[in-house]
């Protein structure tokens, strides 16, 4: 069955949040938010049903394929930010053989939202050498044709016996 575990939790201060079986052992920035009560309590009992829902999904699906899965999973803080967590799910059994679903999840947010912008620059950078790529090709059309132009005015030039120099 899918019950209740324990984890020891990590340093103080660092910006993870542990689970184990679905229960919280180790309090996140997010769940800091629930006050003192969030020892023992049900990810349902914590969070809103989709983002509750989404934990219980990566859950169930670490349960499943009986060895550890890495997710991205979002929550919404009480003021409104989302947060970004780099989870690890990974599913273990105790020595009467139950299974269980334990994680601990990191706050990606800031580095989420510098790939973010990184990608918003590549993206800008690549329009940039796109549309100068584009006048590179509309000047070289034009030398070209400017030179073609030149090259006849000369052959003229030299077929009336005028000397190909201006004065």
């Amino acid at each position: 069955g899918f019950r209740s575990a324990r984890l020891r939790a990590g340093p103080a201060g660092h910006p993870a949040g542990a689970v184990a079986d679905g229960r919280r052992c180790r309090p996140s920035a997010q769940t800091a938010d629930c006050g003192s009560d969030w020892r023992g309590k049900t990810d349902a009992e914590l969070w809103p049903p989709d983002i509750a829902a989404t934990f219980r999904r990566n859950d169930l699906a670490a349960l499943a394929a009986d060895h550890p899965l890495q997710v991205i999973e979002e929550t919404t803080r009480s003021d409104g930010a989302r947060t970004i967590w780099l989870s690890a799910k990974f599913p273990f059994r105790d020595t009467s053989g139950a299974a269980f679903v334990a994680g601990i999840a990191l706050d990606v947010t800031a580095q989420q939202a510098a790939a973010e912008e990184l990608e918003h620059y590549r993206a800008h950078l690549e329009r940039l050498v796109e549309e100068r790529t584009h006048e590179l090709t509309l000047a070289k059309e034009a030398a070209e044709v400017a030179n073609v132009a030149k090259s006849a005015f000369l052959a003229n030039r030299v077929r009336a016996g005028v000397s190909p120099a201006l004065p």
